[in-house]
């Protein structure tokens, strides 16, 4: 009987060191290397409701929706329609507003860059 329970539990052991050595092993899901923004919210992170918008990692990573100077220039032009990283399309209506004097008769130039930064 003793024979039996001391057999039983080598095997018992020695399965158990098998499964920890090729458990690392059986784990073949790729890790996603997140860089970006863009690349987190696509691997399915959590976004934090917050401007501009945040992503988190369970890694603890922290990337930051890039939504260019509008944070800087906010005193001086406030732009309503489109908002930045929005699609848009033609015709396209800027609406907002601006303030000081440094544009004439409510008008003032507007540039639009697409993703790669080249004037459209």
């Amino acid at each position: 009987m003793i024979k039996k329970t001391v057999i039983f539990l080598v095997v018992i052991i020695i399965l158990g060191i098998v499964a920890y050595i090729l458990a690392p092993k059986l784990d073949t899901e790729p890790k996603l290397t997140v860089n970006n923004f863009n690349e987190c919210v696509s691997a399915g992170y959590p976004i934090l409701e917050s401007y501009p918008r945040q992503c988190n990692t369970l890694e603890g990573k922290n990337f930051v929706e890039d939504i260019g100077n509008e944070l800087e220039k906010s005193d001086l032009v406030k732009v309503n329609n489109p908002r930045p990283n929005t699609l848009i399309q033609s015709p396209l209506i800027v609406e907002g507003e601006a303030r000081g004097f440094w544009f004439f008769e409510a008008s003032f130039p507007v540039k639009i860059f697409d993703d790669n930064g080249f004037l459209d």
